[in-house]
């Protein structure tokens, strides 16, 4: 079965206090049960106040999938799901 790998990533803490992680775990729901082939993978990822701008994402959550994939543990045929 092919895995959908979530990646939920805001900026600063204040968006945090807010829906932010709720709309962006709304909308992976929805994928998941519109695509019922895939299941959620252990790999997936929260990046809680992690600039992108910066790269900090890049140093935490995101480079965490990056490196599962150059490591081969995430295949062809799986999907990242990212707002």
């Amino acid at each position: 079965m092919p895995k959908a790998i979530t990646y939920i990533r805001y900026s600063s803490e204040h968006q945090g206090e807010g829906s932010t992680v709720a709309r962006q775990r709304q909308m992976i729901d929805r994928w998941l049960a519109a695509h019922p082939e895939y299941s959620e993978s252990e790999f997936s990822q929260i990046d809680e106040g992690r600039s992108g701008y910066k790269g900090e994402h890049l140093k935490h959550g995101l480079g965490e999938i990056l490196s599962a994939i150059e490591a081969g543990k995430i295949g062809a045929g799986d999907v990242i799901l990212a707002e």
